[in-house]
């Protein structure tokens, strides 16, 4: 108990370090699974996640890797058609 009040003095006394021990408590909260998120993604990508309502660690895991590893589609774009600009039909 008496090394809880020495730090909660500590902290008063240094803004970053409140900050970063804050932060450590919100992630120490969490459960097992949306803490394997915040240390596979971060902490900022899992709140953007959970700011829009993706709170489940598997819907954030999925999310992120599909963004992440792109379009899985079949097939070679090079050989697509190309767009043009409107107006240049």
């Amino acid at each position: 108990m008496q090394g809880v009040q020495i730090m909660k003095t500590q902290t008063s006394i240094d803004p970053a370090r409140a900050r970063l021990l804050k932060r450590m408590d919100r992630v120490d909260a969490m459960s097992v699974e949306m803490r394997e998120c915040v240390h596979e993604f971060g902490l900022t990508i899992v709140d953007a996640c959970r700011d829009l309502g993706i709170t489940q660690p598997r819907q954030i895991r999925h999310l992120v890797n599909v963004i992440r590893k792109g379009s899985s589609e079949v097939g070679d774009r090079s050989n697509a058609p190309s767009l043009m600009p409107l107006g240049q039909e």
